[in-house]
């Protein structure tokens, strides 16, 4: 019909909703300061861009050239034909690590036990999960609860909806994994007993005595075992997470040795992953304090920032990493959410992304008796009871303990848990090696209880994954 034109329009759709939306991010309209910065890349008014996530971080390679068409009217406003027209040029694809059953698997996981922790504490708190492969960086899941819902943005989400978003007191925005941070608790003895090691305050042999509290500059600080662990060796240490060993072990190091280990297990200082916005979290050292708060460093601050308290803080992705390095003895790869770029549309033309990696700085052979400290947890120690010894899980709990604050009026604890699997054997493991790091905000329970037997559906999961895909011819 005279006239008439047909014309069409793309909308970016996420068919797997909220799954992944952290991973993912959103789009949005550009605003007139980022056209400024973007005009000579070709950038038009109108345009869509990626606002986070994914979306954002590969802005530059998703988003290719618009395209122009001048059209000739005649004085009634119909249209005549095109002047001008020029091709838009789409851009590539990229192909992410993430293992969409794990995610999904994983998110369930996470998303029951934070339900079961509303009924019991009458308040909803938020958590994370960190899947990812130790020898090669590629991260399998990566999940932070609440999360939103980024079809919602796909055509211009309202001011109220948005607000609404940010006003949240669960804060669905935050991605928890990587820009949450958090004090670590005793996951942080990983870096503790590597810093020991390596420094030869400890050996493999060494042997401990705990009553139940050790004293510092003449104040008490108490083990979580009130009673004392009594005599016990390097694995049961680490393995009970007795804090006397580890108070005392802060004192001996010192700020400026253990903040050293801490940054070379990549404490911080940003992991590098391809999503921006990443924290660094929190190393202290004495001139920190006194430029922060005018005080001086105590030998308490030695004892609390050992056990992974005090004015330590990390992110859920940092201590998948510095977990990683513990696997590898010594060797940490950056993590990587993009596996793949597809240039041109071209089912050939693929480029593989491959991390790099460092070593750190501690002697490969005192890895296996912290790792013989992990699988200890799993079979007589704190997180015995979450079931994961069976599948050769490795692991460490965390419990922070907190005051109460305007966030968080009644202390409730955060909780850890970081691991690996498989310890040592294959056994029925078909899967590569993963490392899981849990973190779940005031959820006032205990790591072992809480973090770990969500760790453990993980790992269970990505065996069957993994066994489902062997099978299939």
């Amino acid at each position: 019909m005279d006239g008439l034109k047909t014309e069409v329009k793309f909308k970016r759709v996420y068919p797997n909703r909220e799954l992944a939306s952290h991973i993912l991010g959103y789009v949005g309209e550009i605003d007139a300061e980022k056209l400024a910065k973007l005009r000579h890349k070709g950038y038009i008014a109108g345009e869509w861009i990626g606002k986070e996530g994914l979306e954002l971080g590969y802005e530059d390679v998703l988003h290719g050239r618009a395209g122009l068409r001048t059209e000739m009217l005649d004085s009634e406003g119909r249209f005549l034909g095109d002047v001008e027209k020029e091709p838009a040029v789409p851009g590539d694809d990229i192909f992410s690590s993430i293992d969409l059953d794990l995610q999904a698997e994983a998110q369930k996981a996470l998303s029951d036990v934070l339900d079961m922790l509303a009924a019991k504490n009458g308040e909803r708190s938020g958590g994370a999960v960190v899947a990812i492969e130790p020898y090669t960086g590629y991260v399998r899941a990566l999940v932070s609860l609440p999360h939103y819902d980024p079809n919602e943005f796909a055509e211009g989400i309202s001011q109220k909806k948005f607000a609404a978003l940010l006003d949240d007191p669960c804060s669905p925005l935050l991605n928890r994994a990587v820009h949450g941070d958090y004090p670590p608790g005793s996951t942080f003895k990983l870096i503790t007993t590597a810093a020991a090691l390596n420094e030869g305050l400890i050996s493999p042999l060494s042997r401990f005595y705990c009553t139940g509290s050790y004293i510092v500059a003449g104040l008490p600080f108490n083990c979580f075992v009130r009673t004392g662990h009594g005599s016990i060796d390097l694995t049961e240490c680490l393995g009970h997470s007795c804090d006397v060993v580890y108070y005392k072990l802060g004192v001996e190091l010192g700020i400026k040795r253990l903040s050293a280990y801490a940054h070379d297990f990549g404490l911080g200082q940003k992991t590098g992953i391809d999503l921006p916005g990443e924290t660094s979290g929190n190393i202290p050292t004495a001139e920190w304090k006194e430029a922060v708060f005018k005080e001086k460093w105590f030998p308490g601050d030695d004892a609390n920032s050992a056990i992974g308290q005090g004015f330590v803080t990390a992110s859920p992705l940092q201590m998948a990493v510095a977990t990683s390095a513990v696997v590898t003895d010594g060797t940490i790869f950056r993590p990587r959410l993009v596996e793949w770029r597809r240039r041109e549309n071209s089912p050939t033309n693929l480029e593989k992304y491959v991390s790099k990696s460092r070593q750190v700085k501690v002697k490969s052979k005192y890895f296996e008796c912290i790792k013989a400290g992990m699988r200890f947890a799993m079979q007589e120690g704190t997180a015995a009871s979450s079931g994961g010894y069976a599948l050769g899980v490795a692991g460490k709990t965390g419990t922070v303990e907190n005051v109460p604050t305007v966030d968080n009026p009644n202390g409730l604890n955060h909780c850890w848990f970081t691991g690996y699997a498989p310890y040592g054997y294959t056994g029925n493991w078909t899967a590569e090696p993963l490392v899981v790091t849990v973190f779940v905000e005031k959820s006032g329970g205990y790591g072992g209880a809480v973090a770990a037997p969500v760790a453990v559906k993980v790992f269970e999961a990505w065996s069957k994954i993994s066994a489902d895909e062997v099978a299939t011819p």
